[in-house]
């Protein structure tokens, strides 16, 4: 085992590393409600850059935003697996009890509010569809049919993917005892490439495995390879690599469209190589420096990431829609309403450090209860 100065100082960097996704969440979906696309749309194979608004430019960086996500991934299969290989007992009621106390409460009364009470998102009763996608959102399978899969709250549908990884944990260490953790690298890489494929020869990405985790498996994957390199104390996989090469070939790859659909297998192969040579970056800063009240606030926000994910996107729409109600019949300019979207911000880290403290965190320790006093086998006394 590394010594625990070494362990402090990877998860800090993990920290770091939530809180740069999640800012990369928030600007990437301020982006999307200011301009109404966060995307160049297509000209055949390639990008169109005649756009209405050419200010649109000036943000063009955000449109690699949902990248966030597959570093939640990455980050997620390195913490999920550290936990449970560290863990004194490998029981997968536990593992699974532990899982749903740490996600699933938060995410309920995030749902609850947002379909039932927040203004602009509360489902009506009366629609045929609302008791569908209750139901769906409630079991964490709304990510499957595709007219649901932004349903409510747009950001929800990676929270069910999310939990089927999880599900599917069992199986990849299975693949694990089989073939070690290359084989079941190369398995899930095969599987997950083979699905993109697909997708890139069908020219878009809605066919019916989008939605699926098995579409994700190796962007999560790689986080629990490393996580077993690093609990081991062997050399962290994918350091190998420079730090400008996947990003590199995530932007190349973004302007063609049949390679686009392999953007996200790159941005987590960027996350794993980051994790992997950390030890470059002085991710502290300089005491007193802007680097470490940089620092000081990615490591803060990583912290309550989860809650900032739950929450923030339902209020970053609500902008347009305010200035629609008040100023009818008037174009409120996208520059604008890019800088009312980052007003919110504030609003959103107040909002969001309160449901940590009292949703997210009690729904943690309520699973460390039930974990020891329900769970937990009694180890037999020795005769």
């Amino acid at each position: 085992m590394p010594p625990p100065a070494k362990a402090e100082k990877h998860l800090g960097f993990l920290d770091n590393l939530r809180g740069l996704a999640i800012l990369l969440v928030f600007l990437y979906h301020c982006l999307s409600c200011s301009y109404a696309t966060d995307q160049l749309a297509w000209q055949g194979w390639f990008r169109d850059f005649n756009i209405p608004f050419p200010s649109f430019f000036l943000f063009y960086p955000l449109t690699y935003g949902w990248g966030g996500v597959a570093i939640f991934f990455v980050v997620s299969g390195f913490c999920i697996h550290m936990s449970h290989a560290k863990s004194r007992t490998k029981q997968f009621s536990i593992f699974f009890a532990r899982r749903f106390f740490r996600i699933y409460p938060p995410y309920l009364l995030a749902l609850l509010i947002f379909a039932l009470v927040f203004p602009w998102t509360r489902l009506n009763p009366a629609d045929h569809a609302f008791r569908f996608q209750m139901a769906s959102h409630l079991v964490l399978l709304h990510n499957l049919p595709s007219w649901c899969f932004f349903g409510i709250n747009p950001s929800f549908w990676s929270i069910a993917v999310e939990a089927q990884l999880y599900v599917l944990y069992p199986l990849l260490l299975w693949l694990v005892r089989g073939c070690g953790w290359k084989g079941a690298l190369l398995v899930t890489g095969l599987i997950e490439l083979a699905l993109r494929t697909v997708a890139a020869s069908q020219g878009h990405w809605q066919l019916w495995f989008f939605n699926y985790p098995f579409y994700f498996w190796f962007s999560w994957t790689i986080g629990a390879a490393l996580a077993d390199d690093f609990i081991a104390g062997r050399p962290l996989r994918f350091g190998q690599f420079p730090l400008w090469l996947w990003p590199a070939m995530t932007v190349a790859f973004s302007f063609v469209k049949p390679l686009s659909c392999f953007c996200f297998m790159t941005l987590a192969l960027s996350a794993a190589t980051a994790i992997a040579r950390h030890d470059r970056f002085n991710w502290e800063g300089r005491p007193g420096s802007w680097t470490a009240a940089l620092a000081r606030h990615l490591r803060y926000v990583g912290t309550i990431s989860y809650s900032v994910y739950l929450l923030h996107q339902p209020f970053l729409e609500m902008v347009p829609k305010l200035y629609a109600k008040y100023l009818p019949g008037q174009t409120v300019h996208p520059l604008i309403l890019f800088a009312s979207c980052l007003l919110v911000w504030p609003f959103i880290l107040l909002l969001a450090q309160a449901f940590f403290s009292y949703v997210e965190t009690p729904s943690i320790n309520l699973g460390k209860w039930v974990v020891k006093n329900h769970l937990t086998r009694p180890v037999p006394k020795l005769a």
